[in-house]
């Protein structure tokens, strides 16, 4: 009888099916798995970069936040805001340079005018310390201030009033080929806090060096030191206007490359949380009190006579109201004459005079006029109490 072999087939060693195996990969295999590499890592990349900038961004303006209630906080406790450290190149110390000094030999005098109305922002003055004037790329804030004279100075305590206004423009734009079209987010800004992002363009570094200046045609180049120095230096570059505009790195485009981080305070920024805690009281009380005041002094100029002859108008100096207006000449009663005595035959509920100030607008006669009547029945009492004693023989103007 005959045998039937039947043959078991080997089986490969690993090392054979391993040769077998990497000789599947084709160069177009590899090729597609190397692509595929580089793009995850390109992917991963571009996600790192993105939370870094974005973590910057969130940084930088944490800060301002911080600045803001800072700045908001000296004005209460020093009825003004303190100038720009503008020695920055040769000291950056933090501390405010005003016409006498700003060093810590030579601490600056307050009552004089500040050096320049921009500059770095003066941290050591606000309590600060030097990391809180860094934004998110480690370079100073500029920081810029209205000091004009008078009712748009904040800088000095005899200069400002709660109704002051600020001398800043902040338009949006998105070139500066069309800037009459631009959008003017805020007019009369009080300070402007500008963080020259992550390029940094423009920016006085920790080191307190100047990085390179933006190209004269893009709108970071308006919100620099360069320009508010060099006024005039490129188109609408101006020492009271300034840009915000989305991120962007398109340094084609009009307007060219912009990641400034721009914060601007107007008045009402700075003033409201002081007058809701009650630290300063608002522009119209504080000018109701101002009306109070000059009553006051006009009726001692009436005392002062000696027989409580009416007073001419100008023996008293009118004061500045809130809003850095004069306040209006005294309008006396109609019962009353210059150079007659006041007796007791006046109605009671007469007007002995009206004082007032024009208001917001700085115009007369409008519904935000701020208006105090002394009514003859108490300028009498006043009088007689100041030991100086109406005529009961002469009637109201007669």
């Amino acid at each position: 009888m005959r045998m039937t072999h039947f043959r078991v087939p080997r089986r490969r060693s690993l090392t054979q099916r391993g040769a077998s195996l990497s000789s599947g990969f084709t160069l177009v295999e590899i090729a597609i798995v190397i692509v595929i590499v580089s793009v995850l890592l390109t992917m991963g990349i571009a996600a790192l970069n993105a939370q870094i900038a974005s973590s910057a961004i969130a940084a930088t303006k944490k800060k301002q936040a911080v600045i803001q209630d800072t700045l908001t906080s000296y004005l209460g406790l020093h009825n003004r805001l303190p100038c720009p450290d503008t020695d920055y190149l040769t000291q950056p110390d933090g501390i405010e340079n005003r016409t006498n000094g700003g060093t810590p030999a030579i601490p600056p005098d307050p009552t004089q005018l500040c050096l320049l109305s921009y500059g770095i922002l003066p941290y050591a003055t606000l309590g600060l310390p030097p990391d809180a004037a860094s934004d998110g790329w480690d370079n100073y804030f500029s920081y810029y201030i209205s000091n004009t004279p008078n009712s748009f100075d904040w800088t000095l305590s005899t200069n400002f009033q709660t109704g002051n206004q600020g001398r800043f423009n902040v338009y949006s734009t998105n070139g500066l080929a069309a800037p009459l079209a631009s959008t003017a987010l805020r007019t009369g800004a009080v300070v402007v806090i500008v963080s020259h992002g992550r390029n940094g363009n423009g920016a006085i570094t920790a080191q307190g060096t100047p990085n390179t200046a933006p190209a004269l045609a893009n709108d970071e180049y308006l919100n620099t030191i360069a320009c508010k120095a060099n006024v005039g230096s490129a188109p609408n570059c101006t020492a009271v206007d300034f840009w915000k505009r989305d991120v962007t790195d398109n340094n084609v485009a009009l307007g060219g490359l912009f990641d400034d981080v721009v914060l601007y305070l107007g008045p009402g920024d700075l003033v409201s949380p002081l007058t809701k805690d009650g630290t300063l009281q608002g522009p119209t009380a504080t000018t109701k009190q101002t009306l109070s005041n000059l009553s006051d002094a006009i009726v001692q100029a009436i005392i002062s006579t000696g027989s409580g002859t009416v007073a001419p108008p100008n023996i008293v100096a009118l004061p500045f109201d809130a809003w850095g207006n004069q306040v209006l000449p005294l309008v006396w009663g109609p019962n009353l004459a210059i150079g007659k005595k006041i007796g007791t035959f006046c109605v009671p509920t007469d007007p002995a005079y009206t004082l007032s100030s024009a208001g917001p607008d700085g115009i007369a006669n409008n519904a935000d006029d701020v208006i105090f009547v002394m009514p003859v029945s108490t300028m009498i009492r006043l009088i007689t109490l100041g030991g100086a004693t109406p005529s009961t023989n002469v009637t109201c103007g007669m």
